[in-house]
């Protein structure tokens, strides 16, 4: 018995720890690109939209309108796109995510810092690069980007 209220309260703790989640989504003033992260902008960062719970229980317009399928994809399997300001193919690879819906967060790479940075993180340095969950897909395909998105559960 007290194993089973020990597992309902970490379930609940588990839960209120996710409806927490804050995701903020703001237009970077240097290269005019939107960024979506789970960490706040810098404070010179204006017009910055906060998606997830503000509080238990209370949702934002913009999570209300997403699908409960596409919140479970999120939070199961996080989607992280690496791009470059000027490339066209990092902008294919960013427009089919907005058109499908989903929730992203972007690293544009800009510097040799950030080279770095990324190749220590990926392995690699092939722009751009998307992650779903631990699955990641090197250089742009439409195709296998939406198979990668349709294998995590995010609706077409």
């Amino acid at each position: 018995m007290k194993k089973r209220i020990l597992l309902v309260g970490l379930g609940i703790f588990v839960f209120a720890y996710g409806v927490n989640a804050q995701v903020y989504r703001w237009v970077d003033p240097e290269t005019g690109r939107t960024v979506y992260s789970d960490t706040a902008p810098p404070g010179t960062v204006k017009d910055v939209v906060r998606s997830g719970a503000a509080r238990q229980g209370e949702e934002t317009e913009e999570v209300q309108q997403q699908s409960f399928a596409t919140q479970e994809a999120a939070r199961k399997f996080p989607v992280l796109l690496y791009t470059t300001p000027d490339s066209e193919l990092s902008s294919q690879a960013r427009s089919l995510l907005v058109k499908r819906g989903i929730p992203f967060r972007e690293t544009v790479i800009q510097t040799e810092d950030d080279v770095n940075a990324m190749k220590n993180l990926t392995g690699d340095t092939t722009i751009p690069t998307l992650y779903v969950g631990r699955q990641s897909i090197r250089g742009f395909e439409a195709d296998a980007f939406h198979r990668i998105l349709d294998l995590a559960g995010y609706p077409k």
